[in-house]
């Protein structure tokens, strides 16, 4: 079943009846969304990749002139935005629609540095220091709060069949958690990694999460190191070392290419499918490096990347405001364009409907993040009808419905769950 928020372009071919999905046509839909740490009006906005045009844009009252951080939708359909607060314990929800004034805000432990949400928007995941909280978005529960490192988290990212949890701090370490332990029922258990990587002597910078059930990572460091590890075989599949401390990574969508940017601006293309060795030594700072292809564009230090659907398009931001869209293939800009602050969320998204669509409408997640954590006391899987974001849901009648009852001392709430 194709969701319709993809908007995947259907090609409808009377060969045997069949249906073929238009990939080109269909990444093509997809936009850019650019967020900056400024308290200035539009510091989030989502731009057309094709034509560097705003499409959409945050004026940001609702803020009241607190600095932006992290940025990102809650869930996949794009109803709704995430937009945690840089210096201040705040995180707030609003809807994408210019015409929908919901807005919701709450207030949390301590200042969020990153987080993440699963697809349908029913769990958060989010950094504060070195702990990590998830919250059921539906009830407002807070499940878990796992103390995962030592110094600050850095960044989190969950795999894409949302079974994993990957997290990196500035103690040089890269853990992974199953999703169903830190969500697990029994409080009295520490939760534990299933894998502990420490690759880095220095505070990792970013991270990055290929594909599929059996995922790669990627992690890259202050000390000039970026490392590819397995998650089956554990072990560390590449090491690559570089003249400059590297503060951005990213693995393009067919795992043949490694994106690497540096303090200076520089950003580095490492050919994967290329490589004889697990160890390897590469200079960014060289323009003229011809083992390594080498984009310029920037003159401060990178950021954040993000590739579209399709590997054709990368696009960078710096710590100066300025983002670069650029074609992988032949390594040129085709877009340039800065904000008033440091970008700091920056992701190619599908063209949502809540930004094109006049008379669109979404139901409005419940959005009260309580900083106490639920005493729950078991929690059973069944099929039963459920809901999305607190949302009711019609059930297809083909298929079965996949949710979990948790029992708690305040009453019964739901965990959604999904078709099978």
């Amino acid at each position: 079943m194709l969701v319709e928020s993809t908007l995947l372009a259907i090609v409808r071919i009377p060969y045997l009846g069949r249906h073929y999905i238009d990939w080109r046509r269909a990444y093509a839909f997809q936009k850019l969304l650019v967020a900056c740490s400024s308290n200035d009006p539009f510091s989030v906005i989502v731009v057309d990749p094709r034509t560097g045009v705003a499409s959409w844009s945050y004026k940001g009252s609702e803020l009241q002139g607190a600095t932006v951080g992290f940025v990102d939708s809650l869930g996949v359909n794009g109803d709704h935005l995430l937009v945690s607060i840089k210096d201040r314990p705040l995180i707030h929800a609003f809807a994408v629609h210019p015409r929908d004034r919901y807005h919701q805000k709450a207030v949390v432990s301590g200042v969020i540095s990153t987080f993440c949400t699963n697809k349908d928007g029913s769990l958060l995941f989010a950094s504060i220091a070195a702990q990590l909280f998830v919250w059921l978005l539906s009830t407002g529960e807070l499940l878990a709060v796992v103390d995962s490192h030592y110094q600050a988290i850095t960044c989190l990212s969950l795999s894409s069949d949302e079974s994993l949890l990957f997290t990196a701090s500035k103690d040089g370490s890269t853990h992974c958690y199953l999703v169903s332990d830190i969500i697990s029922s029994n409080r009295g258990s520490t939760v534990e990694p299933i894998r502990k990587w420490r690759a880095h002597t220095l505070a990792i910078s970013g991270l990055s999460v290929s594909n599929g059930t059996n995922p790669r990572v990627v992690s890259c460091g202050l000390d000039h190191i970026s490392a590819v590890y397995s998650v089956s075989l554990d072990e560390i599949l590449l090491k690559v070392s570089t003249d400059r401390p590297l503060t951005a990574c990213k693995l393009d969508p067919a795992e043949s290419r490694l994106f690497l940017g540096s303090d200076t601006g520089s950003i580095a293309q490492i050919n994967l499918y290329d490589l004889v060795s697990r160890d390897l030594l590469i200079q960014v700072s060289d323009e003229k490096n011809r083992r390594v292809p080498i984009f310029n564009g920037h003159s401060d230090e990178i950021t954040v990347f993000s590739t579209n659907g399709d590997g054709s398009l990368l696009a960078s931001g710096d710590s100066s405001g300025r983002y670069c869209i650029w074609e992988i293939v032949s390594k040129q800009c085709l877009k340039v364009s800065s904000m008033r602050g440091s970008i700091s969320s920056l992701k190619f998204v599908p063209s949502w409907r809540s930004t094109y669509v006049a008379d669109h409408a979404s139901a409005h997640p419940m959005f009260e993040l309580k900083r106490s954590i639920s005493g729950l006391e078991k929690i059973s899987m069944r099929a039963t009808p459920g809901n999305h974001n607190g949302l009711t849901r019609k059930i297809p009648k083909s298929g079965n419905y996949v949710g979990a009852h948790i029992t708690s001392e305040e009453g019964p709430f739901k965990y959604p769950g999904k078709y099978t």
